[in-house]
């Protein structure tokens, strides 16, 4: 481990008043060669190296954790395809199993904390696989027949099991970190005997109750992560259209984020989870449905690639992007050479069009927004296309091919231009309305969205 990270996890973990005893991690993979291995902490789905380890006995490594004291989920990677997750809760921890199966032929030969979560992992699957052959049982069986009721039953014995696990498990290490994981990461019980047709809203409704948003302590580990997962899984119809189907995940959102605002550190780590995952599917809306009414609202500070990547400009659009806000004036020259000055020009509104010639985005939209164009009221709002292009050639052979009827503006230097720090464009098109002192009025998003204010 680096000096400096050493240093400041010490300070961190003593200033937080962490002074447990070092604690001896020995796990054996047998069967391995490997005599190197990596030690990271998980959070969420995010893996942070903290140190290698070395070993001069292949396949066995002993380390202590007494420079990292807080308790959570970590993990010893041998390669990008074998490793070990263990849970680090103030325990001496021995863990035994082979390279070829790892999962399957793990043993926890010392730590309660261990033994608790593995067995927790193994029930839930359990109970999950069975509580849903059940409930199908249970609904197609005719409710008179002698089978409904064992099944019933059968149902009811298994979920008795399960929570009475989880109950005991809480028990056993009171205000434990794996007794607060048990608890929150428990699955929903639903109960047999609910119609089928009211068991989906049951768990909209229901399925988040025992998840402890207040604890920040879970963010290191897959609790919230694994549970917004579980959630959204509740809203999905694949036989939606996509922008139907972003509007129930946004009801998700809601659910999820309004827990979450509990506790500072834990809201920003579900809302980056969040943004994230609809980021990797494509849910646009998802994504500006939270940085608008969460992310902007609450101020929230996220560190989604740091501020230069495309969500973190995302974000600063819309922070900057607030009615009555004065945006960085614009004066460029048109294609033709002559300088245009926004504030000087003919009409009330001035829509500015951030796009670029090799774009294939503004070539379709381009088009669309002309004939959206041909039927504005004259002197109302006026078009000025502003093209993030570095050649000449490019962006007149652009304009001669696509002969917009709005002024064309550029400095011919493309996304190095001022305007794109300035206005945080992290993509094109981009659309922005402001008035003739360049106050912002709105930012449509589609070209049916432009047509309000043309």
């Amino acid at each position: 481990m680096k000096p400096l990270i050493i240093f400041a996890l010490a300070v961190l973990f003593t200033a937080s008043g962490y002074t447990q005893p070092p604690r001896k991690v020995d796990i054996l993979l047998r069967g391995s060669t490997a005599g190197r291995a990596a030690l990271s902490m998980l959070s969420g789905e995010t893996v942070a190296v903290l140190d290698s380890i070395t070993t001069p006995a292949p396949g066995h490594f002993t380390f202590d954790m007494n420079r990292i004291l807080r308790p959570g989920f970590y993990r010893l990677s041998f390669d990008s395809r074998s490793w070990i997750d263990f849970v680090h809760d103030g325990e001496d921890i021995r863990i035994e199993t082979d390279a070829a199966h790892i999962s399957d032929s793990l043993r926890v030969l010392q730590s309660e904390s261990n033994r608790l979560y593995n067995e927790f992992v193994r029930l839930s699957k359990e109970y999950k696989t069975k509580a849903e052959i059940l409930h199908l049982v249970i609904a197609r069986y005719p409710g008179d027949d002698p089978y409904h009721a064992t099944t019933l039953s059968a149902l009811s014995s298994l979920q008795d099991h399960y929570t009475g696990f989880v109950d005991s498990a809480s028990r056993a290490r009171p205000g434990s970190f794996v007794a607060r994981y048990i608890r929150s990461a428990q699955l929903p019980v639903v109960k047999g005997d609910l119609p089928p047709e009211d068991q989906l809203d049951y768990l909209k409704a229901h399925a988040l109750d025992h998840v402890d948003f207040a604890d920040a302590d879970l963010t290191r580990s897959d609790l919230f992560s694994a549970k917004s997962i579980e959630y959204l899984t509740y809203f999905r119809n694949p036989r939606l259209p996509k922008n139907l189907l972003e509007k129930e995940f946004n009801k998700a959102v809601d659910s999820i984020l309004t827990r979450a605002r509990v506790e500072e550190s834990v809201y920003a780590h579900v809302t980056e989870y969040l943004i994230d995952g609809f980021k990797k599917f494509g849910f646009e809306e998802c994504i500006d449905y939270i940085i608008d009414n969460y992310v902007v609202k609450d101020d929230l500070c996220l560190d989604e690639g740091g501020a230069r990547s495309a969500t973190g400009k995302m974000i600063e659009q819309r922070k900057l992007f607030v009615p009555g806000a004065v945006l960085p004036a614009i004066t460029l020259p048109d294609s033709t050479g002559r300088t245009i000055d926004f504030t000087t020009l003919p009409a009330e509104r001035i829509m500015v069009v951030f796009y670029a010639a090799g774009c294939p985005h503004c070539r379709t939209m381009i088009p669309k927004l002309k004939e959206a164009y041909a039927g504005r009221k004259p002197g109302r709002t006026e078009v000025v296309a502003v093209a993030l292009d570095g050649s000449r050639e490019e962006w007149l052979g652009f304009v001669r091919e696509q002969k917009p009827p709005w002024i064309s503006v550029s400095d011919l230097l493309g996304w190095s231009s001022p305007l794109v720090e300035g206005y945080r464009i992290y993509a094109t098109p981009t659309m922005v309305v402001v008035d003739r002192e360049m106050r912002f009025i709105a930012a449509p998003r589609s070209v049916e969205e432009a047509k309000e204010w043309l």
